[in-house]
């Protein structure tokens, strides 16, 4: 079983374990979640499904993280149609509820624009919310939106011909299982940089994947803050 079949499995059998319990909030996290590792595994019905449960359970308890996750979620499905538009209206939409209420939540919406800007052909807008993303990853100190952005980075890189430090970034993010074993953020992200890869030497390519290797993620996100500060 991989990983993320392996959470759907145990995240399906505690729902109605804090059903029973009277959790609400947690029972509707867990099929927030539940989601998420379905959009991971490119099984986008049964993800949008658990969204809009997810979405409507929070509703009825006036659960704003709820609220503000289950959009997100939705823009993941939104991003992988090509319906780019949609997908950055709903990360807006999600980041305006969860700014304030969890701010390492935000930072996803903040990495996942960065990715909708870049398949929109609007790198400028992608290279702010960069900015914005890592600002925020590096005050709340969560490894999941500091690797998600750049990521996100990596791809804009790529775009550009720096090939080799998309690689470096690349690497680094993919010493996490959460990215590693993602085919959904493969496709929107990873994808393009392995393309792009492909056109360097095996060995300038092996060099930069063990640079990237050797990297500290808040080291990262502290240099490209500092970078990104400089050349805007």
């Amino acid at each position: 079983m991989g990983y993320f079949d392996e959470g759907v499995h145990l995240i399906s059998s505690s729902i109605p374990i804090f059903t029973e319990l009277g959790l609400k909030q947690e029972a509707t996290l867990n099929i927030l979640r539940r989601g998420l590792f379905k959009t991971n595994l490119m099984d986008f019905n049964q993800a949008s499904l658990d969204f809009q449960n997810c979405l409507s359970s929070s509703y009825e308890l006036n659960y704003q993280r709820g609220i503000g996750l289950a959009i997100y979620g939705m823009g993941g499905i939104s991003l992988n149609d090509g319906n780019y538009n949609q997908a950055e209206e709903l990360y807006l939409q999600a980041l305006c509820i969860l700014n304030g209420v969890q701010e390492d939540e935000a930072g996803w919406c903040l990495a996942l624009l960065v990715y909708t800007m870049r398949l929109m052909g609007d790198s400028a807008r992608g290279w702010k919310y960069a900015y914005q993303g890592l600002e925020l990853a590096r005050s709340a100190h969560v490894y999941h939106s500091a690797a998600m952005t750049i990521l996100g980075i990596a791809a804009l890189l790529a775009d550009k011909g720096e090939v080799e430090r998309a690689i470096e970034f690349h690497a680094l993010v993919m010493k996490y299982p959460l990215f590693k074993n993602s085919a959904w953020f493969h496709v929107i992200a990873g994808q393009s940089v392995e393309t792009a890869s492909a056109n360097l030497p095996p060995d300038v390519v092996q060099a930069a994947r063990e640079r990237g290797a050797e990297r500290e993620l808040f080291a990262t996100v502290e240099g490209l803050l500092m970078e990104l500060s400089q050349h805007p």
